[in-house]
Formats: structure tokens, C-alpha cells, sequence
């Protein structure tokens, strides 16, 4: 396995909130109980209501702070190993490149990210053109696309699904398709999926999607 330092980097400053060991947990635990046994053995349950006001503030206070402290301690080596296995991978997609005669492209909603993206699949390892045709017609139900231009690059970035660095091979297919098989409107839903026509200079415009995907829009701008 080999991994480029800054991507491990990056992995340990991300995760460093999570990684502590038992003892930091148990004394953390400790430390609190103690807190409570001291104010339960004060006698401040019967003083003034400004006094228990006041503790029960800091007992607020405190308790946040135990809770922070011991936040993601269940994140173990197994999973840290994980992380460092697919910073070290090259994650390789199929992207469909679908632009219709007003140089809009094509976009759908994706929940991990949270953002537009292309339409895209994993790459296939034999015959991923084919794959990818069958991808498009089930998914935008269009009859008859083909593939126009195909075009391969490796990006990396940052994950937002995976909140670590991650290199990805993308394969852009470029689709040819009936425009009257797709919806006019910018905004519709096909499938139970929400799509949207985007123009490059929407996508600029847009901040969360640029801090997101940039570097795949910087991409299509050039080439598409």
C-alpha cells in the first residue's frame, strides 16, 4: 500500500478528535462521577434557588464538555486502517456528460454530498461504455443515447461523504440523446431522483457546489 503524506496527513488531523485511548476515556469518566458525588455530598439541594441555580449551570457546562471529550471514542484502529486504505485507493467513476442545445448540463441531486452532481456510476472494469449506456437508460429512461466523446482524468480532492482526501479516476462519457426525451424545465424529477439543468456559469454561482466539485467543473468548462 503506498500513500502519498499529505493525504495521511490530512487523515490524522481529521481524525485526531477520535483517536484516544481507554484510559482518557476512564479518567474522563472518573472525573465527572467525582463531580457529581461532590455536589450531591455539598448539601446544595437544599440551599437558595440562586445557588442551585448556578450549579446546575455548571453541571450543564460540565457535562457538555465530558460528552465533547469522549465524542467518536468508539472510532477504532480497524476503521482508521480503513480510512488510510481509501485515501491510499484510486476510486474510479463514470460521469455522464449530458448537455442539451442551450449549453445546460444535466445535474442530480446527491444526498451524501448534499449538492449537484453529474450523473455518474461506478467505472466498470470490462466494457464499462456498454455499462454505462445501460446506466443512462435506466436511470433518465432515454431510448437511444450514444456515447460522443469520452474523456479520462484523476482528481483529488476532498471527500465530502468520507470527510477525508481521496484520488479519483473520473471517466467522462459525453451522451447523444433526443432533447424531447428530457424534461425542458430546470428542475424536475425523474424516477424518484431530483435532476436539474445547470448552465456553467450557474455552477459557478452556486459556492457550495464550487467548494465541492470545482475541480470537475473546471473540467467539463475545458473539455465539453
Amino acid at each position: 500500500m503506498n500513500i502519498e503524506e499529505g493525504k495521511l496527513q490530512d487523515i490524522l488531523f481529521r481524525r485526531k478528535i477520535h483517536i484516544k485511548s481507554y484510559g482518557t476515556i476512564i479518567e474522563a469518566a472518573l472525573a465527572f462521577l467525582s463531580y457529581i458525588a461532590s455536589i450531591l455530598l455539598s448539601g446544595v439541594l437544599s440551599a437558595d434557588s440562586k445557588m442551585k441555580i448556578a450549579v446546575a449551570i455548571i453541571t450543564l457546562a460540565y457535562s457538555l464538555v465530558f460528552f465533547l471529550s469522549i465524542r467518536g471514542s468508539r472510532y477504532s484502529v480497524q476503521e482508521l486502517y480503513n480510512d488510510i486504505l481509501s485515501a491510499a485507493d484510486i476510486h474510479s467513476f463514470s460521469l455522464l456528460v449530458i448537455k442539451d442545445s442551450h449549453g445546460r448540463y444535466l445535474l442530480k441531486k446527491n444526498k451524501r454530498w448534499n449538492t449537484f452532481l453529474l450523473p455518474f456510476s461506478r467505472t466498470k472494469e470490462n466494457d464499462d461504455s456498454s455499462a454505462i449506456l445501460d446506466f443512462t437508460k435506466e436511470s433518465l429512461s432515454l431510448a437511444s443515447p450514444s456515447v460522443k466523446k469520452v474523456l479520462e482524468t484523476d482528481i483529488t480532492k476532498h471527500s465530502v461523504s468520507s470527510n477525508i482526501s481521496k484520488t479519483y479516476h473520473h471517466t467522462f462519457y459525453q451522451i447523444s440523446f433526443a432533447e424531447n426525451d428530457l424534461p425542458p424545465k430546470q428542475a424536475f424529477t425523474l424516477n424518484g431522483e431530483k435532476y436539474r439543468w445547470y448552465t456553467i456559469e450557474e455552477m459557478k454561482q452556486d459556492k457550495d457546489m464550487m467548494l465541492k466539485n470545482k475541480e470537475t467543473i473546471d473540467f467539463i468548462e475545458k473539455n465539453f
